[in-house]
Parts: C-alpha cells; structure tokens; sequence
C-alpha cells in the first residue's frame, strides 16, 4: 500500500477500506483456486472412499487426450505468445500474474477502465485465435482435435505449459 496513491477523492479510510477489500476478495480467489486443485486428487473417489469408476474413466480419458496433443498444444501457446505485442504481454502480466486490478491497471496506462478490459479480451482472443491456427496448420491437427484441445486444456493446463510463463519468458 502506498500513500503517494491517494488522490483525495474520498476519505481515507473510505480508500483504505477499498484496499482491504480488494485484498480479501484476491485472497478468496487464490483459495477457491487452492480448494480446486485439492478437489481435483479426489474428484475420483465415491462417497464411500472407494474408487467411482466413472470419474476415473472421465479423468483418464481427459489425461490421455491431453498427453496425446501435449507437444502441440504446447508448441501452439508458445508461438501464439510470440505474436503478442509488448504492451498485450504487459497487460497480461500486470492482470493475471500481478492481480493488478483493472481500475489500477487504468490509472498507470491513462485510460479509462473499460479500454483495459476491451485491450484484455481482445488480447486473450488473439491468443486463442494463434494457438487454434497452430494447431490446425502448424500440427496439422484435425478441426475435431483442435476442438478437444481446446476444451480440455483450461482444465488440464497444468499438465502442459503456463501461459502466463510463457508470455513472462517472451517478455
């Protein structure tokens, strides 16, 4: 927290409790993200404890269908960050992995709020518009293929390669 950041708009502790709040609400979402992944060890066990052979066949096939495309799909985000310009690498970084939030992201740019949030979805489809490319032209992957890997990755990315590192590499 730094003080040189208040602009006297409103009280302070009107801004000090806005901060509080942002911090509670970026410590909720890391632990909700926490509370997944433990989730996701047991997602095949049944009531009992036992074993639920649905859910260990769902999540074998995913696995499977992600180690099949893994060197593609890979391959695919680390030339799709490539394509970024530097100030889309910038804006990324400063949201996902600094958990910056849009409003402060804003003021450090001088833009208004919602040409931060146009500039990161239009970034965000940018990327996911290469890596589709790659994978059907780069892979020569079957629009089928790139389908399924697209679905599953965003629940299995952390059987591949993070974006965020690779952007942060790229940078």
């Amino acid at each position: 927290m730094n003080l040189d950041t208040f602009r006297a708009e409103s009280r302070l502790d009107t801004w000090l409790f806005q901060i509080v709040r942002n911090i509670a609400i970026n410590m909720m979402r890391r632990s909700i993200v926490r509370r997944a992944e433990s989730l996701d060890a047991t997602e095949n066990l049944d009531h009992g404890g036992r074993l639920n052979d649905h859910n260990s066949i769902r999540l074998m096939d995913k696995r499977y269908s992600v180690s099949r495309y893994q060197s593609a799909i890979a391959d695919s985000i680390v030339t799709a960050c490539q394509t970024l310009k530097q100030k889309d690498k910038q804006l990324i970084l400063q949201r996902f992995r600094d958990e910056k939030q849009l409003g402060e992201i804003a003021r450090e740019l001088n833009v208004h709020q919602s040409n931060v949030t146009r500039r990161i979805a239009r970034t965000c489809d940018r990327l996911r518009q290469h890596i589709r490319l790659a994978l059907l032209y780069k892979h020569g992957l079957s629009e089928q293929a790139v389908t399924e890997c697209m679905e599953d990755f965003p629940e299995n990315s952390h059987y591949i390669v993070s974006v965020l590192d690779e952007i942060g590499r790229a940078n």
